[in-house]
């Protein structure tokens, strides 16, 4: 899984990371840590590590943070007619 799905993912989940002084801290809601999730965050955990400590995502506009709210858009975008 790539970090960044990795990350919308856990998020989304509403899986809280912190960085603490002997590593990575997860608490996340009963069942939602399935093994593919786990095997994904042994493979990144050093970049977990860091967004848990400075926890913002590059976004088109810039750097944000991820709120795990799923906004539904229309796949046509807004265009000029001409």
């Amino acid at each position: 899984m790539m970090y960044k799905l990795l990350i919308t993912e856990l998020t989304c989940l509403d899986v809280h990371l912190s960085a603490e002084p002997d590593g990575l801290h997860v608490q996340a809601p009963t069942g939602v840590l399935t093994d593919e999730l786990r095997q994904a965050m042994t493979e990144h955990k050093a970049a977990l590590l860091r967004y848990a400590a400075s926890p913002s995502v590059e976004t088109l506009d810039g750097l944000g943070t991820l709120t795990g709210n799923r906004k539904e858009q229309d796949e046509i975008f807004s265009r000029s007619r001409h």
